[in-house]
């Protein structure tokens, strides 16, 4: 028998006694499935970290102690986090090891992990009504505040049957909460009259959420303001273009940012270390690029686009929103 499978049975039969002191007849045979379970789950987390999969062996551990409390598995699972350096997973475990009267060496364990983990770490919280959220392609608990390292994280939203995808930054010691709606869109325009049109477009780019952007316009041709002087229609209506361009681009960059953070705990090489890196900061200038696109395009279209008619008007706000801002811009002739 092996290390993981000996300690696994450990923990069952400690469990198994526990709730046999509790729990009498039948009811402590449904009591003892949690443990059962547990040492599976035991088993599965050494054969992870055997491999060198420390990231999913941390998250195993944990899910393992979750059924059935066991300071062994508690331990395994914060060494493992340290291991893999996943601050997310790290912060929970330390936070859950504080709430415990354990060992001495589970608290010191816990200790180092707080001290190396709490600077590159935040927390997130998802809030969803009538729907299902994933956080990082793997499923979450709704309204419960979760570590997570700093940096993009992909939340997916399902509203009956309609797919979001969103990327939400968090900084280090902030709380960020994420929902299907985390940036407003502009309120819509009062009805036109017959023989008018009203265009409204709102583009977005934030820390915590990066969503679509979407844009309606009539066809417009330069020749239509050539003659009256200021910037074409149609250099702002390219604007827009570009901007939700870019933020689809943003938002897929982000998800192959997480895909290639996954290949890394799995395989931990140099190479793809290399690559993990490389598509954050091409994530990172693509953010920055959507934001200026979106301001950029905002302020031509309210201060030197000459709209169609001497009647239109054209509004435009920036307002910020934790960890960047949302640029709104209506247009109604």
């Amino acid at each position: 028998m092996d290390r993981h499978r000996l300690a696994a049975a450990l923990i069952t039969a400690a469990t198994m006694l526990a709730a046999g002191r509790a729990v009498a007849g039948d009811g402590a045979s449904n009591h003892a499935r949690g443990p059962h379970a547990a040492a599976r789950l035991f088993e599965d987390a050494g054969a992870a970290e055997d491999r060198g999969d420390h990231a999913a062996a941390a998250r195993l551990y944990a899910e393992a102690d979750a059924l059935s409390p066991n300071a062994v598995a508690l331990q395994a699972a914060l060494n493992a986090a340290i291991a893999a350096d996943d601050a997310g997973i790290g912060m929970e475990l330390a936070e859950r090891a504080a709430s415990r009267d354990g060992e001495a060496a589970l608290a010191t364990l816990a200790s180092e992990a707080r001290d190396r983990f709490r600077p590159r770490a935040g927390r997130m919280i998802i809030t969803c009504k009538g729907c299902s959220a994933r956080l990082d392609k793997a499923a979450v608990d709704l309204d419960h505040p979760r570590w997570v390292s700093a940096g993009f994280h992909l939340v997916e939203f399902d509203v009956g049957g309609n797919h979001t995808r969103h990327l939400v930054r968090v900084d280090p010691g902030r709380i960020v909460r994420a929902t299907p709606d985390s940036v407003a869109a502009p309120a819509p325009a009062p009805a036109p009259a017959p023989a008018s049109a009203s265009v409204s477009d709102s583009a977005s780019v934030s820390g915590p959420v990066t969503g679509p952007v979407t844009a309606a316009a009539p066809a417009l041709a330069a020749a239509d303001t050539a003659d009256r002087g200021g910037v074409s229609q149609a250099w702002f209506w390219t604007g827009v273009g570009l901007t939700a361009l870019s933020a689809g681009m943003t938002i897929a960059s982000g998800a192959d940012t997480i895909d290639k953070h996954d290949q890394y705990t799995q395989n931990p090489t140099e190479a793809a270390a290399k690559a993990g890196m490389a598509a954050d900061a091409r994530t990172q200038v693509l953010c920055v690029v959507t934001a200026a696109l979106g301001l950029g395009t905002t302020a031509l279209g309210v201060f030197a686009v000459q709209w169609k008619t001497p009647a239109a008007q054209v509004t435009g706000a920036v307002a910020p929103t934790p960890g960047g801002a949302a640029a709104s811009l209506r247009a109604a002739f």
